[in-house]
């Protein structure tokens, strides 16, 4: 299962940007983009969890990038595995075989 999204994310303003030089301040756009980005490429990974009647997705990995797209744009992948309980009395697992040496 994966999830992605691109997100543009809208300079400031120069009156802004000079209101803000030389102070440590965050960058709301920044983060809100990041934020926003981040649960649209999670509900999206989600949803195709869903669709196959998925119960969970494990082994999570992200991605921040804004390399691809040039600025103010970034991209947020997600991949995982998705798992669920098979309930099939007749599914059994072997046993694992030791090796000897």
């Amino acid at each position: 299962m994966l999830g992605t999204c691109v997100y543009h994310v809208a300079a400031q303003g120069f009156v802004q940007t000079m209101k803000q030089m030389g102070q440590y301040v965050e960058m709301s756009r920044w983060t809100q983009g990041d934020d926003e980005a981040r649960e649209t490429a999670m509900a999206r990974r989600q949803a195709q969890a869903e669709e196959v009647g998925a119960e969970g997705v494990v082994g999570v990995r992200f991605s921040v990038s804004n390399d691809a797209w040039g600025m103010h744009t970034l991209e947020f992948y997600c991949d995982g595995t998705a798992i669920r309980q098979v309930s099939d009395a007749r599914t059994s697992v072997p046993a694992p075989v030791v090796p000897m040496p």
